[in-house]
């Protein structure tokens, strides 16, 4: 039994790397550098397809692929807005029912934004993804915390 990809994160970049070389040699281009925040990006998708979505998703950038550096977007388009993993997977009763009081409004905001920022290793774009915000929204929230 293997699990499916959405359990196996630290396979991606591997994987793809693996399917950006195949794809390259299939339509006789020079293997293109993926951006190091796709790694991160693709680490926080569900992939129902699993790996033969993640395949599929290579093979479409390497083929829309023009300089050496590889687009995001041909990913970001595959991936949709709304099918980025959410933040906590549990429901409202789990989240909230080993505490005895709820947290306030701003703790839960402060503690949500900080695990997003975690799970996408710092980069704001793809938190504010995860979180269902745009980038300089949350980029206002971090400088509000801050003061």
């Amino acid at each position: 039994h293997i699990p499916p990809l959405r359990k196996r994160r630290d396979d991606i970049p591997l994987l793809l790397d693996y399917f950006l070389e195949e794809a390259a040699e299939a339509m006789e281009k020079k293997k293109p550098t993926p951006p190091r925040e796709l790694a991160i990006l693709l680490s926080n998708y569900a992939f129902p397809g699993n790996v033969r979505e993640l395949k599929a998703m290579a093979y479409d950038a390497v083929s829309f692929h023009k300089t050496k550096i590889l687009s995001m977007e041909t990913f970001k388009k595959a991936i949709g807005e709304n099918e980025m993993l959410e933040v906590s997977s549990t429901g409202e009763e789990e989240l909230f029912a080993h505490l005895e009081t709820l947290p306030t409004l701003g703790a839960a905001t402060d503690s949500l934004i900080a695990t997003a920022l975690k799970r996408a290793r710092g980069n704001q774009t793809i938190a504010a993804k995860m979180l269902g915000i745009s980038q300089p929204a949350l980029s206002r929230r971090l400088k509000q915390r801050e003061d």
